[in-house]
């Protein structure tokens, strides 16, 4: 081993080529020459690394014209006659040499138009591109557009055809990521001209990619359109292109998208609408904006509600198919646009307008969400969406919850019932399951039977209701119950302080959700006994103790040192029974008590007997209990009217 590596130290080639002295390869003796060869530059390893600490030099030659328009042609274009692996390598170097961010790299090519001709020739290629050349232009450009703004803008201003081709190729990820940095990022630039856009007609062209046969097509162009409704903030003033995006017209070809045969152009066009209507929710508190925006709600309603309600109640079974799950086989799946369609009829929930709401609840989409509910019991995001908008509709009533579309048409208080049977009958097959819209049921029910309470209507009509005290009260009860008891189980020594101040309403379930289960069970009794006779025990231990305590200390009073060693000193009275004080025992209770009864002394609380201190612990433990219960109450009370005002 020792003779192998003295030979290699000995070897002179083999030492210039560990330590970069072979002449002809290092970057400086490559810029030495008279006219340096840039694609020797690009082979070589160190290129990328001395570009980025600002070799002077190097970033001199790279700076030259003649060097900038053939790396930004590597950058756009591979020449047909390079080899594999130029072909590979030469516009990944050139790229990450703009990356580097090289001022007078920069600025040479946003001071030359035909730099920037060069560069956005890109976008101008036939389809399909290379990926990987994608990707390259897309750094170069991001690099010019982040520190060089605004003259990208005056560029791109006097040729928008640039922006219309990025439309064009949208279907790669690259270009909706451009497009979106170039028009109406605002991280990018806040304050930007937008009229030549407008000028140009990008969000028409934009709308019209969704009318393509491709998905990634309708993916993308959804993304950039969201993204442009979300870059202008509440209380802004709408931007040329967001105006033109919430325009009649625009909004009449996203709604014909949204109702049309293909399945991903319709999820694109409704998540569009959806953000749209979230924004005109938004803004629905100023007047300005109402006339504005009354386009898109109306429209929505007119068209997209009756297409969306009937989608969500009679799909297409061909279209959709079978899906086979752990525990059941959807026929058909619920899939993604009926989420949609779901979503956005939640959003136009929220909308404060009076007209709005009664359109919606005319049109019956409330028995069609209960519906879907039980239809498919395990999908949380379809039962979430259903549970927000039940509980608006409750909120927002004014009048009796009984002549609501809930009761009257949705039949919500039978439907529940029907749930709850439904957990039954899976509960004797599988105990471990639960049905994913019990927790909302649970929620709901405890609604309307609070409501109930003031409403006599609603009373009756839940009284009158087969099954609903036998299944869902009860079901109630079991569930309150179990959520009033504390976590990790119950203290030996405590009991639950509201047991003995709960009182039931007359429907048999407390108004107050955490007391439901007030009444103890036979289960229960024994506990409670045990409870009783536990702490009685451990109270008359203690009392006999302190007792004892208590006339020891008394007995040895005046002399006693409790760090003298040698014990107490001579006693001036003694006591009437004790043969010694050496060897008394503060803790030996069986002595001490006779003898402190023998004496004649009080017990260590002044108490004459025992059963005067336990009465007088119990009295004391009742007024604590009865204090807790109470403070408990008002706090529950204060909380629950809190949330009820929210």
């Amino acid at each position: 081993r020792c003779a192998g590596i003295e030979a290699a130290m000995e070897d002179d080639d083999l030492g210039r080529k560990l330590f970069g002295e072979d002449g002809g390869d290092t970057i400086e003796s490559l810029l030495e020459e008279t006219e340096p060869d840039l694609d020797k530059l690009l082979e070589n390893d160190e290129i990328i690394q001395e570009c980025k600490y600002m070799n002077g030099a190097l970033t001199n030659f790279l700076s030259q014209n003649r060097v900038l328009k053939k790396l930004l042609e590597y950058v756009v274009t591979v020449p047909k006659d390079f080899e594999e692996v130029k072909a590979g390598r030469f516009p990944y170097v050139s790229s990450e040499l703009f990356a580097c961010d090289v001022k007078s790299m920069i600025d040479g090519v946003c001071s030359s138009e035909d730099m920037l001709d060069i560069l956005f020739s890109f976008v101008k290629l036939p389809s399909p591109i290379d990926p990987r050349n994608t990707g390259y232009f897309r750094k170069v450009v991001g690099v010019i557009v982040s520190t060089r703004f605004p003259e990208t803008e005056a560029y791109l201003s006097k040729h928008p055809e640039i922006v219309l081709a990025m439309v064009e190729k949208i279907d790669l990820f690259i270009m909706m990521e451009l497009l979106t940095m170039i028009a109406w990022d605002p991280t990018i630039a806040e304050n930007r001209k937008m009229e030549y856009l407008a000028e140009a007609k990008v969000v028409s062209a934009l709308i019209k990619q969704l009318e393509s046969k491709n998905a990634d097509k309708h993916e993308n162009t959804a993304s950039a359109l969201i993204t442009l409704v979300e870059s202008c903030g509440i209380g802004m003033d709408p931007s040329p292109l967001l105006k033109q995006l919430e325009s009649k017209q625009s909004i009449h070809s996203l709604v014909q998208v949204a109702i049309g045969k293909s399945r991903t152009a319709a999820i694109a066009a409704t998540r569009v609408i959806r953000t749209i209507m979230n924004r005109a929710t938004s803004e629905m508190g100023e007047t300005k904006k109402k006339t504005e925006l009354h386009a898109v709600i109306s429209i929505a309603m007119n068209d997209v509600l009756p297409h969306a309600i009937k989608s969500l109640d009679s799909p297409d079974k061909k279209s959709l198919g079978t899906l086979s799950l752990q525990y059941t086989t959807l026929k058909p799946p619920f899939g993604v646009l009926r989420l949609e369609y779901m979503r956005l009829i939640a959003e136009m929930v929220q909308i404060p307008s009076e007209v709005v709401k009664e359109g919606m609840l005319k049109s019956g989409f409330l028995k069609v969400c209960v519906d879907l509910m039980i239809r498919y019991p395990f999908n949380n995001l379809l039962h979430n969406l259903v549970y927000g908008i039940i509980s608006r509709t409750l909120k927002s009533a004014k009048s009796s919850i009984a002549d609501s579309p809930l009761i009257t048409k949705a039949s919500l208080p039978q439907r529940i019932v029907e749930g709850f049977q439904m957990q039954e009958q899976k509960s004797k097959t599988r105990k471990a399951d639960r049905l994913g819209f019990v927790a909302h049921f649970i929620s709901i029910a405890s609604d309307l039977v609070e409501k109930s309470v003031a409403d006599k209507k609603l009373k009756t009509i839940l009284d009158d209701m087969k099954g609903w005290k036998s299944v869902v009260v009860a079901e109630l009860a079991a569930q309150n119950k179990l959520r009033r008891q504390p976590l990790g189980g119950r203290k030996p020594q405590l009991h639950l302080q509201a047991d003995e101040s709960e009182a039931l309403t007359e429907t048999g379930v407390n108004t107050d959700f955490d007391t439901f289960a007030a009444e103890s069970n036979k289960s229960e009794d024994f506990t409670e006994q045990f409870d009783d006779e536990w702490q009685q025990s451990f109270a008359q231990q203690s009392f006999e103790q302190s007792a004892a305590q208590k006339a020891f200390f008394d007995d040895n009073n005046d002399d006693f040192d409790p760090f003298d060693d040698q014990g107490p000193g001579p006693q001036t009275t003694a006591p009437q029974t004790r043969t010694t004080t050496a060897a008394a025992d503060p803790f030996d209770t069986e002595t001490q008590t006779s003898t402190a009864s023998t004496n004649g002394q009080e017990d260590a609380f002044g108490f004459d007997d025992f059963e005067e201190f336990k009465q007088s612990t119990q009295a004391v433990k009742k007024e604590e209990e009865t204090a807790a219960a109470s403070q408990a109450a008002a706090d529950f009370d204060a909380e629950f009217d809190a949330a009820f005002d929210d």
